[in-house]
C-alpha cells in the first residue's frame, strides 16, 4: 500500500528542495525489490539501494505492516501516474525502522552512488500509572486501564515471591502501578520502560515495593522498610497458571491408583515460559522417563526444584548453566506422561521431596545505613511522582471494553 506525502523541503541540501516522497506500508507477500519497483523505480536501482541498505539491515527481515519511507528527485515523473511514465523515478533516499529505538536509510550521494546510515531514534520518558479494585483477576483489572502485558508481566513476578496468584487473590484486592512510558514527537506512547513502584493489598496485607538500584549495582525490589522482594524460591515459577493438582496422595490420572503427588501441577497453555524459581545451577535438563522434558536445578546445598513434561527446553539451559531467579528456562507442554498441558513443580530439601507451598526461606537483602538513608530519600521522590502524575499521558479508560471474541488468544493471556 502506498501513501503519497507530497513535497518536502530539505534545507541541508539545496539540490534535493522539494523532494517527493512516499511512504510503503510492507503487507504480505511483499519484498523491498516488489514495493520499489511497483513505485516505477528500476530493477537495477532497486537493487543498488538493496544492496547498500544490505550493511546496515537484512531485507528478509522485513514485517507485515512495515512502513518504508521512499524520496526522489523533484524532477522525476511516474509518482502521480506511474503508468503514464517513461523515465522512472530517480530514487534520492529510502528509510525505515527496524525497530522502535533505530532508524536506518540508504541515501544517494553526489558520486552517484548509495550510503548508508543508522541512528538512534529519540523518545520522551513519561510517567504512566495503573491502579484499581480486582474484581476477577489482576489481568482483567489492570486491562482497564490499558497497563502493557509486559508491564504487568513483570510486575507479576515481582509480587510472585510473596503472592501465589491462583490462590491468594481475593475480588475486592487492589493494586497499583508506576512504570515508565516513552512517546514519540506526536504524544503517542510507543515503548515502555521500567516499573518504578507496585503495589498490591490482598488478604489484609498491604505489599509495595520501589525499585531502586544499590551502590553495588544490583537492581531490584524494596518495600519500606529496605527489604527486598526476592525471596529465596518463587511461589509459583510460571505465569498466568492455576493450580491444578497440588501436593500429597491423589489418584493417578493416568495410572488409576492413588499415590503420593510429589509436586505441585500448573494448568497453563502450551508454551507458556517458565521461570527459575531461584538463582542456581542446571544439573539436569533433556529427556527423563516419565517426567517427559526436565530440568532440574541446584539452589544451595540444601535445595533443589525441578520442572517437568516441557514442551521445551530455553535457549542455552544444558547441565551446568548458571540461571538467576525469573530467568526463563523452559516453556509448559505435555511431554512424558502426562493428559495435557501444565508444568509440574518439584522442590527438594536435603534431597527429600517438600510441599512448595509450605517452605519457609530466608529472605533477600536488606538494606541499612546510608544506603537505607539514601532509599528512603529515592522512596520519597517516586511518592511525590505517584502524586504529581500528569493524568493526560495515561492511556484511555477500557470501562466500556467487550471480551475478546478470539478465544485462542484469551486463553494464552494469564489470569492472574
Amino acid at each position: 500500500m502506498v501513501y503519497l506525502s507530497g513535497l518536502v523541503g530539505q534545507e541541508d541540501n539545496a539540490e534535493l528542495l522539494q523532494q517527493k516522497t512516499l511512504t510503503v506500508t510492507v503487507e504480505s507477500g511483499d519484498t523491498l525489490t516488489k514495493l520499489l519497483t511497483e513505485t516505477g523505480v528500476s530493477q537495477k536501482e532497486a537493487y543498488r539501494a538493496i544492496e547498500a541498505l544490505k550493511e546496515v539491515f537484512s531485507p528478509r527481515d522485513l514485517r507485515v505492516g512495515q512502513e518504508v519511507k521512499l524520496a526522489f528527485k523533484p524532477e522525476s515523473r511516474g509518482l502521480y501516474s506511474i503508468e503514464a511514465s517513461d523515465a522512472p523515478p530517480e530514487l534520492v533516499s529510502l528509510s525505515l525502522s527496524p525497530n522502535v529505538d533505530e532508524e536506518v536509510e540508504v541515501q544517494k550521494t553526489d558520486a552517484d552512488k548509495y550510503a548508508t546510515r543508522t541512528h538512534e531514534r529519540t523518545f520522551e520518558m513519561v510517567d504512566s500509572s495503573a491502579n484499581g479494585t480486582i474484581t476477577t483477576s489482576l489481568f482483567e483489572a489492570a486491562s482497564k486501564d490499558r497497563v502493557p502485558y509486559n508491564v504487568l508481566s513483570d510486575a507479576v513476578r515481582t509480587l510472585s515471591f510473596d503472592v501465589d496468584f491462583q490462590r491468594d487473590i481475593q475480588r475486592g484486592d487492589e493494586f497499583e502501578l508506576l512504570y515508565e512510558s516513552y512517546t514519540n514527537e506526536k504524544g503517542e506512547v510507543v515503548k515502555t520502560g521500567e516499573i518504578l513502584y507496585v503495589s498490591l493489598k490482598t488478604g489484609g496485607e498491604d505489599l509495595s515495593y520501589y525499585r531502586y538500584e544499590t551502590g553495588d549495582g544490583d537492581v531490584d525490589y524494596f518495600n519500606s522498610e529496605g527489604q527486598s522482594a526476592r525471596k529465596g524460591l518463587m511461589k509459583t515459577p510460571v505465569d498466568g497458571a492455576r493450580v491444578s493438582s497440588g501436593y500429597g496422595m491423589r489418584k493417578h490420572p493416568t495410572q488409576g491408583y492413588t499415590k503420593m503427588h510429589k509436586g505441585v501441577d500448573f494448568a497453563a497453555p502450551t508454551g507458556t515460559p517458565i521461570y527459575a524459581a531461584g538463582d542456581g545451577v542446571v544439573e539436569r535438563a533433556g529427556p527423563f522417563s516419565s517426567y517427559g522434558n526436565y530440568i532440574r536445578l541446584r539452589h544451595n546445598n540444601s535445595y533443589q526444584t525441578a520442572y517437568a513434561h516441557l514442551n521445551g527446553l530455553a535457549k542455552g539451559i544444558t547441565a551446568g548453566t548458571r540461571v538467576k531467579q525469573g530467568d526463563v528456562i523452559g516453556y509448559v507442554g505435555s511431554t512424558g506422561r502426562s493428559t495435557g498441558p501444565h508444568l509440574h513443580y518439584e522442590v527438594l530439601q536435603d534431597g527429600a521431596h517438600v510441599n512448595p507451598s509450605d517452605i519457609k526461606l530466608p529472605t533477600g537483602r536488606k538494606l541499612a545505613g546510608s544506603e537505607l538513608e539514601d532509599f528512603e530519600s529515592h522512596m520519597q521522590a517516586i511518592d511525590l511522582r505517584r502524586q504529581d502524575i500528569d493524568t493526560s499521558t495515561q492511556f484511555a479508560s477500557r470501562e466500556d471494553c467487550e471480551p475478546e471474541a478470539d478465544t485462542a488468544k484469551k486463553e494464552a493471556e494469564p489470569s492472574c
